[in-house]
């Protein structure tokens, strides 16, 4: 197997894996490519089909890349679970989700990644998605000359470094970098937190969108590894 996926559709992977799913931030590096990546409902029914159709630019004009989202996800034992909280804050109101990623597969090629949301609305009103399955591929199709950095960041960052976050599950070494993006309010502004060390490579996103006075702050409370399996044992 030696499936690849667009630029474009990595970046938006990344943003639902943010629970950011009304931020719309393409990167526009590989327009109208197809793709192997899919999200798959509980029943087992892609809910996601592959883009077909003509690349717009010459197929020469393309490379692969590996691709950040099977990555984030590669050095870590199939069974790693990951919860995620976000939380929403404009005005008074106040809703938070928490979803769980658990790596249900993987392969030199191809990592499986299982998804649970569950939502508390401003009225108490409590709401829990289907599962989910999304499969991330090892490449990505990229325009020769992309730098590989870009990859999965909306673009060149604004401002990037280093710094130790404290986070629920500890102090953590992150690279961090920020970007901007429009929503139907007008500008949002993100801070992005990463590391490999944490399953899924995402830390922590704060994300303002100033004309609102709103506030998102998604980050790991949990990782939680599969036991270690008993080396003397048949």
């Amino acid at each position: 197997m030696n499936s690849i996926v667009s630029s474009e559709h990595i970046m938006k992977q990344f943003l639902r894996n943010l629970i950011l799913l009304s931020v719309s931030l393409p990167i526009a590096l590989v327009i109208g490519c197809s793709t192997s990546e899919r999200t798959i409902g509980v029943a087992g029914h892609s809910t996601e089909q592959p883009t077909a159709g003509p690349l717009p630019i010459p197929s020469d004009q393309f490379e692969e890349l590996p691709n950040p989202l099977y990555q984030d996800w590669a050095s870590f034992p199939v069974g790693t679970t990951v919860v995620i909280k976000d939380t929403h804050q404009h005005g008074n109101n106040r809703t938070v989700s928490t979803k769980v990623l658990k790596l249900a597969e993987l392969t030199p090629d191809l990592a499986v990644v299982e998804e649970q949301i569950t939502t508390v609305y401003p009225d108490g009103r409590k709401e829990e998605n289907p599962p989910m399955r999304h499969e991330h591929v090892r490449t990505a199709l990229v325009l020769k000359g992309t730098d590989p950095k870009s990859i999965g960041r909306g673009g060149k960052p604004i401002e990037e470094g280093e710094e130790t976050l404290n986070t629920p599950i500890g102090d953590v070494q992150a690279r961090w970098f920020t970007f901007k993006g429009r929503v139907e309010a007008g500008e949002i502004l993100h801070k992005v937190w990463t590391s490999a060390k944490v399953p899924g490579g995402m830390v922590r996103v704060e994300s303002r969108v100033p004309a609102l006075s709103s506030l998102t702050v998604v980050e790991v409370t949990e990782v939680q590894r599969p036991p270690a399996k008993d080396s003397s044992s048949p």
